[in-house]
């Protein structure tokens, strides 16, 4: 959570107490009030600093944020999207021997993913809530949905892409 963040949350908080404190005529001791507000945002803070000193390099986490990636995919790569945004290029990804494996999740949030034109891949869908759209397999509400490329084989190698989307939205592109 960065600084302006973190003094807006603080902002709108006060905000929402005095709205209360006059509007209901409610006695709120407002001193109390905001000294629980910044410690609760102090500690929100070390907590999403803490998660994000305790992801792997592998792993690709927003929180509450947007984010743009664009890797080559050799083995297993993890990304999430948790009350945030991101962009994630796979245009760009090559086959090794192994079978490489995306995993995708997104909660109360928005992934948009580029496909691979010149590799074969297989799109998984778990979903709960949410939605996928765009030019790869357009599915929402609940269930698993599968999907393949125009020249997938499942005898030859190719890209298997995990997408788990809860309460949020995914556009294939």
């Amino acid at each position: 959570m960065t600084f302006i963040t973190f003094i807006a949350l603080f902002l709108i908080a006060a905000g929402i107490g005095y709205l209360i404190k006059y509007t209901f005529k409610v006695d709120l001791p407002m001193p109390r009030y905001l000294t629980g507000v910044f410690i609760v945002l102090v500690g929100v803070h070390f907590l999403i600093v803490q998660l994000e000193d305790e992801k792997n390099d592998e792993s690709k986490w927003v929180w509450f944020t947007h984010s743009n990636f664009a890797h080559h995919i050799t083995g297993e790569n993890e990304y999430a999207v948790v009350f945030g945004e991101s962009t994630i290029d796979l245009s760009e990804t090559t086959l090794s021997d192994s079978l490489p494996r995306v995993n995708i999740s997104v909660a109360f949030g928005h992934a948009e993913v580029y496909l691979p034109d010149s590799i074969p891949y297989r799109i998984i869908n778990n979903i709960a809530f949410g939605s996928t759209n765009g030019n790869g397999p357009n599915n929402s509400g609940l269930g698993d949905f599968a999907s393949e490329s125009d020249n997938f084989d499942p005898n030859r190698n190719y890209l298997i892409i995990e997408a788990d989307v809860a309460f949020g939205g995914l556009t294939w592109r």
